[in-house]
């Protein structure tokens, strides 16, 4: 399953962790556990945002709800996108095998 979180996370622009557990047919603490052990083995990179705001909107109608919950973003480290080189490089060698084997057995 960890590579198919990095194929989807290299795929989508933004995906929440629920969308990737409904595309994925995961349970969402799984996807919570995977995204743990990409981060821990280099291939993500954790942003935690800023922890305070430093603008002076203390005016906004947002103000009081504003910075309290950060976003925490993933992005695929240089390590995580030649992993997914050799992911791809990989299943496309598994595809073409495969199609070899479907037309040889047509064949016969």
């Amino acid at each position: 399953m960890i590579k198919e979180l990095l194929l989807n996370l290299e795929q989508a622009d933004y995906i929440s962790k629920p969308d990737l557990a409904q595309r994925l047919s995961q349970p969402l603490a799984m996807i919570e556990a995977g995204l743990a052990d990409l981060v821990r083995l280099g291939y993500l990179k954790l942003d935690e945002g800023l922890p305070s705001c430093e603008l002076p909107c203390g005016g906004c109608p947002y103000a009081k709800t504003c910075n309290q919950v950060s976003v925490k973003m993933l992005s695929i480290t240089e390590k995580g996108h030649l992993v997914l080189a050799k992911i791809k490089k990989l299943l496309l060698a598994a595809a073409k095998r495969s199609f070899l084997h479907r037309f040889i057995w047509l064949c016969q």
